[in-house]
């Protein structure tokens, strides 16, 4: 009798046992055995940082020659020449020519601190954005 209720018990557990992992089928690590959502997903995040002429012509004058740019601490790009990279009107993450990044996130959706600072890691640009699952474009605007 025992021996029934432990093959029994054992039975229930294994049909009641369900994978625990990634099921968000858009997820870079999507695991399509998963029953329960683990919150574990990684998403590709990809775009750029742009300005406009008026822009590129105040930085200019303000004498900065190189920027930082940092989202919540990681650093996109460092020391980047600003003559390098032409002010666009209409920026995609399929043009080259601008400040493009790759990164790889945890969430689908989530609000990061942006900063840019000038050859001198002074911040003259810091904004809350929201960074999303695929190509994200940011104008920056400084007067």
């Amino acid at each position: 009798m025992l021996k029934a209720i432990s093959i029994i018990s054992l039975i229930v557990f294994a049909i009641g046992c369900k994978k625990h992992g990634c099921a968000v089928s858009s997820a870079l690590n999507y695991d399509p055995k998963a029953k329960v959502h683990d919150h574990s997903c990684l998403y590709e995040s990809k775009g750029g940082l742009y300005w406009n002429d008026a822009t590129h012509n105040n930085l200019l004058m303000a004498d900065v020659t190189n920027l930082t740019a940092i989202f919540d601490h990681d650093t996109i790009f460092k020391n980047a020449d600003i003559n390098s990279f032409n002010p666009q009107n209409s920026p995609s993450c399929e043009v080259d020519g601008w400040f493009q990044f790759d990164r790889i996130n945890y969430h689908n959706a989530f609000d990061v601190g942006l900063m840019i600072l000038n050859q001198d890691s002074d911040t003259i640009y810091a904004e809350a954005v929201e960074l999303l699952v695929g190509c994200n474009v940011y104008e920056i605007v400084i007067f």
